[in-house]
């Protein structure tokens, strides 16, 4: 029988990938942002996803540098929020995912 598997997946190009900056994770980071929009914390995001709150600012740091703009917004004290650009970056996912 004949199996047919399709992967939707995003790829993160340009000059973001180099030896002392990794490549992004699409899929990791996509993760991340919907977390972060569910439990309204990047430490909480990072804890359920079984990583560190370092490695996740981490990888926010580095897509907002690809992207030259926010993903989360917020501060000490206060919930963090997804910018516009990340709330379509994760219905662009869902989309993509649903076809």
């Amino acid at each position: 029988m004949l199996h047919i598997r399709i992967r939707p997946q995003w790829q993160l190009l340009g000059s973001a990938a180099s030896a002392n900056d990794p490549a992004i994770d699409s899929n990791a980071l996509l993760s991340l942002l919907a977390a972060v929009h569910e439990t309204g914390s990047l430490a909480q995001a990072a804890r359920s996803l079984g990583t560190s709150y370092r490695h996740a600012w981490g990888q926010v740091q580095r897509a907002q540098a690809a992207f030259g703009q926010a993903l989360i917004e917020g501060g000490r004290g206060r919930p963090s929020a997804l910018t516009p650009l990340a709330q379509k970056l994760i219905w662009a996912d869902k989309r993509i995912s649903a076809r």
